[in-house]
């Protein structure tokens, strides 16, 4: 017999990160709302993270762990088996903000059917963290104005766009942009921290910049749709930022977070 959906899927991509994974695993099982799936998604790790996960003794979870081609090829597969009415990707080494995160957004949806919930972040590790409030989504024409980990995506409308696996480190952003291009998308703002994002992830290593920067010039002129002029000025102020960050991290922290 069928059971019912939960309210929630949480999809977690994971690869060679059995701590990271760990901490992730603890704040989902905490959760005061336990209307949710975790759904799994290893890419062939030898750490022993599938035996880790086949140990778990909870229903609600199911894992995979198989060769992929990505990050984002992993996220497809997690969103093409979420049951939830809405979808969040949380991976290895992230975790919700505090035990009462998916019980605030859930009430914060009530009966209401957003395509797009989001909310604050938090950056950092348990000792450190900065509030990086969330932008308007009006700014997403420049910037993703959020961390994906404080999105909550409606399920039917993430899976009918999906992820383009032709981005290497943008593929969130992309969804998130064809989400928001929706004729009358709708999005539901919860003023608090939704997530605590792990800094150092694959998009942070400055080896990626250069072929970060050239999917984010892509994104401008593709998916945003600016003109060549627009999208070269928003090209070259991001990236300058980018750079400033990367010299002058701790100036960057007082600038843009909050303790």
């Amino acid at each position: 017999m069928a059971t019912e959906a939960p309210f929630f899927s949480i999809v977690t991509v994971t690869f060679r990160n059995l701590n990271g994974l760990r901490g992730t695993a603890d704040s989902v099982r905490e959760q005061e709302c336990g209307d949710w799936e975790w759904i799994v998604v290893d890419g062939g790790s030898a750490d022993g993270t599938p035996e880790y996960l086949a140990a778990v003794d909870d229903t609600r979870l199911r894992f995979v762990s198989e060769p992929d081609k990505g990050i984002f090829d992993g996220m497809r597969k997690g969103l093409a088996d979420a049951r939830g009415r809405y979808v969040v990707f949380m991976n290895a080494g992230d975790r919700f903000s505090n035990a009462q995160t998916l019980s605030h957004v859930a009430a914060a949806i009530g009966t209401a059917n957003p395509d797009l919930v989001y909310g604050d972040s938090l950056e950092g590790d348990m000792q450190i963290q900065h509030l990086k409030p969330a932008r308007p989504p009006a700014q997403n024409r420049y910037v993703m104005f959020t961390h994906h980990q404080a999105q909550f995506y409606c399920t039917a409308v993430a899976r009918e766009i999906g992820f383009d696996l032709s981005y290497r480190f943008s593929g969130d952003w992309v969804l998130t942009t064809q989400v928001l291009r929706r004729p009358d998308a709708t999005t539901l703002y919860v003023p608090e921290p939704l997530c605590l994002f792990e800094r150092g992830g694959v998009s942070q290593q400055p080896a990626q910049r250069r072929t970060m920067h050239r999917e984010l010039f892509r994104i401008y002129r593709d998916e945003h749709r600016h003109g060549l002029l627009r999208a070269a000025f928003y090209w070259l102020s991001k990236v300058g930022v980018n750079r400033a960050r990367a010299l002058l991290p701790g100036v960057y922290d007082r600038l843009r977070y909050r303790r």
